[in-house]
């Protein structure tokens, strides 16, 4: 069954978690993918966005992870589509990067999204309510391609509380 699994309080930085949804060993470059922003310069067009409206500190970014099924029956082309299709429920507003990942048992899209809008320099707030909608929002695209829906009321916190699933 496939998965959204967002990831809070992560410990990296925004340079580091760009370099680890990139690295080579996990995709390759024609499954990088930017919404907003062009993918070979991610981390300065975001750090650009941050600076002009002041808003350097506090969470800079928001990391989840599309996780498909083990056994899907669509090629990385499609799912590099449907990833896209995901990505534009956030990039009216804010920056995307996108990287497919084949580098375990299932294949699974990893997306950093900028905290501060380079609209407005409003700042990304998503409640539970928001993550619903979401995945919703998720559902839609994988029925209208064939695939199995992630379920919706599922959540499951980690003991540390730092990363929250949404299988």
């Amino acid at each position: 069954m496939s998965y959204v699994k967002i990831i809070n309080n992560n410990t990296m930085t925004l340079y580091g978690v760009i370099n680890y949804i990139t690295d080579c060993n996990k995709t390759n470059i024609n499954f990088i993918f930017g919404l907003g922003i062009d993918h070979s310069c991610a981390y300065d067009e975001m750090m650009l966005t941050k600076k002009v409206y002041d808003k350097t500190s506090g969470r800079q970014y928001k990391h989840f992870i599309l996780s498909f099924d083990k056994d899907i029956p669509a090629t990385y082309e499609d799912l590099l589509h449907i990833s896209i299709n995901v990505a534009n429920f956030f990039s009216a507003q804010f920056q995307v990067l996108l990287a497919l990942h084949f580098d375990k048992d299932n294949i699974h899209t990893h997306f950093i999204i900028n905290t501060i809008s380079p609209i407005d320099g409003k700042r990304l707030n998503l409640s539970k309510a928001d993550g619903y909608v979401f995945k919703q929002y998720i559902n839609t695209i994988l029925v209208n391609n064939n695939l199995n829906p992630v379920e919706l009321y599922d959540w499951i916190y980690t003991r540390s509380n730092q990363i929250t699933f949404w299988k």
